[in-house]
């Protein structure tokens, strides 16, 4: 037929008949060629064809790729939908620095462990060269780093920004840093704040709050509120700890504080590596986040400065739980004769996996339970830290690397294939930026999870967008 708008290449098309072979008659070709509504646009030097409606699906399809892809490449979010890369921390006390790099992506780590390079971190922050030198620095100038070892990061409603506290073990302080994110996956931080002074933390942990939890030398727990760190941070006010759990805190079947280090949290529990325990005390326990009130009594506070005048804090017992039943509970107890079992500490859903001074990797479900090997291949571990989808980092000092090896396991089993990722001098602690939701939103006067509005809102727009989509 001639029907206006269709080419010679869709007549040509249409002289078979698809049911009967044979031609179709002028009005079928017609009607075709109606429906298909053919445009004409330039191309180079020709000419080609399509379909308006195939067109517009192009070009929508190109403009979501591009915005992603844009959102990807700025690291931002959408009302605390996070797009961007995400990051791991690697302290390195010999260096007296920070590192960090990207963590790897899905098709990198399906990738065969012989084609895996192991990648060598950007410096994040430089110890040695950041510290004030000279006649007008004084105790609030930035201090710079002398062995940094556990790290513990904080993100709250901004995918841009986020907060990294360092234990400088040497120095005996704990510092502050906000971290932004820029583009290209480069990271940046901020002047350095002193948040305590003269603590010798062992382990540091954040909760979704904010809330800065920390085990010292002398066997106690305590917990600086984000009210305090905040005021610290932009009104230079000086924070007061307040002790949670004191020395030879005990609790049910034995379980007692013997010189805790590592720690960890999901915001309902602590969990604690008990580096001196022993098969009764226990050598990792659980207990309940028991944070503080807002108006707790002054009694409560520990002076941390070693050039005060303070008095060490005499063993209590752990707080109670409903019921009267004392909260700390033992949830593995294996030992070695020679060695610490249990230094280092990090959760992995319901997996609590730990390091001491052996070369093993050990694991354990936080409601107790079986004692895994997971494996020995370590020369010497030190922290570790859940990537929050399906892997496990750990640094090796010994090696000067860290691996990466599963940790989402339903039943725990030993698992000997590690995997090198990061080049790192002498690693100690690990941490991970970018791999929460955006969840927590802070006022100055409480702390609360975020509506879910908004995520519902971006749910319901990419729906109505693939709807137009198949429209069209």
């Amino acid at each position: 037929g001639s029907s206006p708008g269709c080419s010679s290449a869709t007549r040509g098309s249409l002289r078979a008949h698809p049911k009967s072979g044979g031609p179709p008659n002028a009005a079928t070709r017609r009607q075709f060629c109606g429906q298909l509504r053919c445009i004409r646009f330039a191309s180079g030097s020709g000419a080609a064809m399509a379909t308006s409606a195939g067109l517009r699906r192009r070009r929508a399809q190109s403009l979501v790729l591009w915005a992603a892809f844009l959102g990807l490449l700025q690291g931002r979010c959408v009302q605390g939908l996070r797009t961007g890369s995400r990051f791991i921390l690697i302290s390195s006390p010999s260096t007296s620095s920070i590192y960090y790099a990207v963590l790897p992506s899905i098709y990198e780590q399906a990738l065969p462990r012989e084609d895996r390079v192991p990648v060598s971190p950007s410096l994040l922050i430089n110890g040695s060269a950041s510290k004030c030198l000279g006649s007008y620095c004084d105790e609030n100038s930035d201090m710079g780093l002398e062995e940094p070892a556990g790290l513990a990061v904080f993100e709250g409603a901004h995918s841009h920004s986020a907060r990294l506290y360092v234990a400088d073990t040497k120095a005996q302080n704990i510092y502050a840093y906000d971290i932004r994110r820029l583009a290209l996956d480069t990271l940046v931080t901020g002047s350095q704040t002193k948040v305590l002074k003269g603590v010798n933390a062992l382990g540091i942990a954040v909760d979704s709050v904010g809330n800065l939890l920390y085990t010292q030398e002398g066997g106690q727990v305590s917990v600086v509120t984000v009210e305090q760190l905040d005021a610290c941070m932009y009104e230079a006010k000086e924070p007061k700890p307040v002790v949670l759990l004191g020395p030879e805190a005990s609790g049910t079947g034995g379980a007692a504080l013997k010189a805790p280090a590592g720690i960890a949290t999901d915001n309902f529990f602590l969990y604690l590596a008990n580096s001196a325990g022993d098969a009764s005390t226990g050598t990792v326990l659980k207990a309940p986040e028991l944070l503080p009130k807002a108006n707790s009594a002054s009694a409560e506070e520990v002076v941390t400065d070693a050039s005060a005048d303070a008095a060490t804090p005499a063993p209590v017992a752990a707080p109670a739980a409903a019921g009267g039943v004392p909260a700390i509970q033992a949830i593995a107890a294996n030992t070695d004769v020679s060695e610490a079992v249990a230094i280092n500490l990090c959760l992995a859903r319901d997996n609590v996996f730990f390091t001491g001074e052996t070369k093993a990797l050990f694991a354990v479900k936080s409601r107790g339970g079986t004692i895994a090997q997971v494996t020995s291949s370590f020369k010497e571990p030190k922290g570790c830290v859940y990537d929050e989808e399906s892997t496990l980092f750990v640094a090796d000092q010994g090696d000067d690397a860290v691996f990466s090896l599963p940790a989402n396991f339903a039943n725990l089993r030993a698992y000997n294939y590690t995997t090198k990722v990061y080049q790192v001098p002498g690693p100690s602690g690990v941490a991970v930026l970018g791999t929460r939701s955006g969840l927590v939103i802070r006022s100055s006067s409480r702390s609360s999870l975020s509506s879910p509005l908004p995520a519902l809102a971006a749910a319901a727009a990419a729906a109505a967008l693939s709807s137009l989509l198949r429209r069209a």
